[in-house]
């Protein structure tokens, strides 16, 4: 069923957080993870909205009790949302893109750039779309393709490297504490453009030649895997 990679990430945080239930209802109607909860409890409850669009609830997730460690728990409700956002027969392009970027993520955790944030962006139409992505959490949900480092990759068709973002006069904060920031178009067999790998660090000047080389290398053995389910 499409929803079974999500249910076991559902699975794999209630059991990380020590939870007795952890439950997500799509606002659509369907079910992704339900079990009924005794008629005393009463569930902490997290409604999620499309950035752009406030009024729109995109679905509700409840957990009981209410974790102990809440910061690291609003980045797990956090990074539920892209996939939330995704109808259900893309939910699959989703878990297979979280596979490869959890992979990249874990070969770079000694890299001296210290990454931040690493996360990929998929184009829909004239803006991109967040995708799946390890750090801090983000409310840049939606970019247009005429905005900032990450559009200006897509729509210039080009690796984009800043050494200091602070002196990038279109540069779109993410967090206080981002000096450095790369961002590497992602293409299928046929060059067409269908999404990017955005990685920010909190050091100047963070990323070589080196880390340009072999990030530009894993982008297109992606984007040519992968480029063919989006």
């Amino acid at each position: 069923m499409p929803f079974e990679r999500l249910n076991a990430r559902l699975e794999r945080a209630r059991a990380s957080f020590g939870l007795e239930s952890l439950a997500l209802v799509a606002a659509d109607g369907i079910t992704l993870k339900a079990p009924e909860l005794p008629p005393d409890v009463s569930p902490a409850e997290f409604v999620f909205y499309r950035s752009e669009v406030p009024s729109h609830v995109l679905g509700h997730l409840r957990a009981e009790p209410a974790p102990e460690d809440s910061k690291a728990f609003h980045e797990f409700v956090a990074s539920l949302v892209p996939p939330l956002r995704f109808r259900s027969e893309k939910l699959d392009l989703y878990f297979t893109l979280e596979a490869a970027l959890e992979k990249l993520v874990e070969s770079r955790r000694e890299n001296p750039s210290r990454d931040s944030w690493t996360g990929l962006y998929l184009v829909a139409g004239d803006h991109l779309e967040l995708g799946p992505y390890r750090g801090f959490v983000t409310d840049h949900h939606v970019i247009p393709l005429n905005r900032g480092l990450c559009g200006a990759a897509v729509s210039e068709g080009r690796t984009v490297v800043s050494k200091n973002v602070r002196t990038e006069a279109s540069y779109l904060a993410c967090s206080l504490e981002t000096r450095s920031e790369i961002v590497i178009p992602l293409r299928d067999a046929w060059g067409r453009i269908w999404g990017e790998l955005d990685i920010d660090s909190p050091v100047v000047d963070a990323y070589s030649e080196r880390d340009r080389a072999d990030l530009e290398r894993w982008c297109e053995e992606i984007g040519m895997r992968i480029g063919r389910m989006v």
